[in-house]
């Protein structure tokens, strides 16, 4: 995996500690829309400290190739508008990774988070992964489309699989598997 992706549309970018700001003025920004299918935050969250500790060990783990969070601009913008993010990343016999994706509500159903997690997908896969799962709630429609849009497959239903905003909740489970989809 590369530190960054570009298209004529997006750029796709890690970011370090010096970007706190930057990441920080994303989640204000976004919080009303992101809030119902995120889990509550924690006390300081909201702080450039907070963000700064969280790029620190999203450096670390890319370095250590168990995750990547890229962050979404418009290609030549300067603000974040977006993110997509590849955790859990297993080696070994599994070689699997889960992948999330947020985009701020002015920059939806463009295509702008089909492209962003077609680009991680296929360069997870490329890169030696065999499966890419992602977990949404089945009410998120938009969200399912992406995943459609970008060759996932439902798997099923996980139980009780989150905990958002004081109850659990299930959540559909989409995989695309290397080899398996063709555009």
């Amino acid at each position: 995996m590369l530190f960054q992706y570009n298209t004529d549309r997006i750029v796709l970018r890690l970011l370090d500690e010096s970007c706190s700001k930057e990441v920080l003025d994303f989640y204000l920004k976004g919080d009303s829309y992101f809030g119902a299918m995120e889990p509550d935050r924690i006390e300081g969250f909201y702080t450039e400290d907070y963000q700064r500790r969280v790029l620190k060990y999203e450096t670390e783990c890319f370095m250590a190739e168990k995750c990547a969070r890229y962050y979404i601009y418009e290609h030549g913008g300067r603000e974040i508008i977006g993110t997509v993010a590849l955790r859990n990343v297993v080696r070994g016999s599994f070689l699997s990774a889960t992948i999330g994706y947020k985009l701020l509500p002015e920059y939806t159903g463009c295509g702008i988070a089909t492209e962003a997690v077609n680009i991680v997908t296929d360069e997870a896969l490329k890169d030696g992964l065999h499966r890419i799962v992602a977990y949404v709630q089945p009410e998120n429609t938009a969200s399912i489309k992406v995943l459609e849009h970008c060759g996932y497959e439902l798997e099923g239903i996980a139980r009780d699989y989150a905990m958002l905003k004081g109850r659990w909740h299930d959540h559909a489970v989409y995989s695309r598997i290397a080899g398996k989809y063709s555009e």
